[in-house]
């Protein structure tokens, strides 16, 4: 099983500019925590939310929304970055959080048995099952590896709930968790036919930490999640595309919730990663592969009887080089079918995305939403601009384009041109070398007109 885990940080997300005073000001603490990401929660079973149906109470998330003028469905990522930076500045200011970050691959790409030349991309969470994220606080002078002994756990989640203490032994482990954790969190993200959402179903709020008040208090859960970005761009996330803030009920140390307890704290449904970037690359590079083929051997099926009858002729070249395509693209075939299990899956994860998770203890309610109040207030033209850009329609685009298969068969031309002619410079052949220059230039020049009509930037703008 992938685990995906990288050195917890704290406040990644943008921060909403505070003056001197605020600064010092500030009575609360943040605590480093970790953040790792499994295929399924180590501590709760995974079937233990199957009967959850989309029961959601109003008031765990979206009152942040609300208030941000209008914005549509935490879609643009500068007003996400936004709403971002307000729950931060109020979470360091006004309550004691512990957060961390992760990395975890957002898609998976098919190719299914039924239509084996058609990639498409799918989540990495079939419908009705989910991934988990798990946030962590150590102890205080604890070392070495965890016990394993849930007994202390035991007492709060019944065991119906529970996977086999050896199988959370080993997964804790693999994540350098201790059973005495200050603070443990599994929330899964579950699939939706138009996103995901944030379910939460396992709190263990063991023993206060950073300072917290031992009494029970209000809590939230924020989850942000970025595609990579320079942080100059956006945030030390990267590019925020979706955010869930979930109120908890008012939890004391020394308590844990489980499945049950929390079957009413889920988010609202967020939005999907965008699929630029490597998960419409990779989908793009099989497909123009596949699809390149057939049409390559259609190339041969038309020059073949031509060149039959001319040997010497402009066919007969054309069917060498169409020949030599051919092998090529089916060796790369070959690579890719290698990667492919008996499900149609290709073995390589896509869509990198990055993820913080913070956990919240409040003090004073009231003051805390005074706080993202006050720093979404000089916020509003940018969240404005965001709902405006949103807004503005924008026409559709297919996942895949003759022009984009006819700019890969070109680019593949120009491959097997440039390997006849560096096969021809190491003949020593002067005539048969300037034969080759030829025909390496033409296949870039056409490439160049191919890249043109698929949008993208010429590859040789010098030839």
């Amino acid at each position: 099983m992938r685990i995906f885990r990288t050195a917890s940080m704290v406040a990644l997300t943008v921060s909403i500019p505070t003056s001197a005073n605020a600064q010092a000001a500030r009575a609360e603490s943040s605590t480093s925590a970790n953040l790792a990401f499994f295929q399924s929660c180590p501590v709760v079973k995974a079937d233990a939310t199957e009967n959850d149906g989309r029961r959601h109470r109003p008031e765990a998330a979206g009152a942040i929304l609300g208030a941000a003028v209008g914005l549509v469905g935490d879609l643009v990522s500068s007003g996400v970055k936004a709403l971002g930076g307000a729950l931060e500045a109020a979470s360091q200011e006004k309550a004691f959080n512990a957060d961390g970050v992760t990395s975890f691959p957002f898609y998976k790409i098919s190719l299914t048995n039924a239509e084996p030349s058609v990639a498409s991309i799918f989540a990495n969470m079939s419908d009705g099952a989910s991934v988990c994220l798990i946030l962590s606080v150590a102890p205080t002078g604890v070392k070495g590896v965890p016990k394993a002994d849930m007994t202390e756990l035991g007492g709060h989640l019944p065991e119906v709930y529970r996977s086999p203490q050896a199988d959370v032994y080993s997964r804790w482990i693999s994540l350098g968790i201790n059973d005495s954790s200050n603070l443990y969190i599994e929330a899964e993200l579950q699939k939706r036919p138009d996103g995901f959402r944030v379910r939460p179903v396992l709190i263990w709020y063991r023993k206060p930490f950073g300072g917290a008040p031992n009494r029970a208090l209000h809590t939230e859960l924020h989850v942000t999640f970025a595609t990579p970005s320079a942080p100059a761009q956006d945030s030390a996330l990267g590019s925020p595309f979706a955010l869930a803030r979930i109120k908890l009920p008012a939890i004391a140390p020394g308590t844990a919730l489980g499945p049950n307890e929390l079957i009413g704290y889920s988010s609202v449904v967020v939005p999907p990663r965008p699929t630029t970037g490597s998960p419409e690359t990779t989908m793009n590079e099989i497909n123009a592969v596949m699809s390149g083929i057939p049409a390559k051997q259609a190339e041969i099926d038309g020059f073949t009887a031509a060149a039959t009858k001319n040997p010497n002729g402009p066919e007969a070249k054309k069917l060498k080089e169409a020949k030599a395509a051919l092998a090529a693209l089916s060796a790369q075939k070959d690579k890719i079918e290698l990667k492919v299990d008996a499900d149609g899956w290709y073995n390589e994860h896509v869509g990198t995305t990055n993820v913080q998770m913070r956990f919240v203890v409040v003090r004073n309610a009231n003051q805390f939403g005074m706080a993202i109040a006050a720093a979404l207030k000089g916020k509003a033209d940018a969240i404005g601009t965001a709902v405006t850009e949103e807004l503005k329609p924008t026409p559709a685009k297919s996942a895949w384009t003759s022009e984009q298969t006819g700019y890969v068969t070109a680019m593949v031309d120009v491959d097997v041109a440039k390997r006849a002619y560096d096969a021809a410079l190491a003949s020593g052949d002067a005539a048969a070398a300037a034969v080759a220059l030829d025909e390496l230039k033409r296949t870039r020049a056409t490439a160049n007109e191919k890249a043109a009509a698929a949008g993208k930037p010429l590859p040789f703008p010098n030839i």
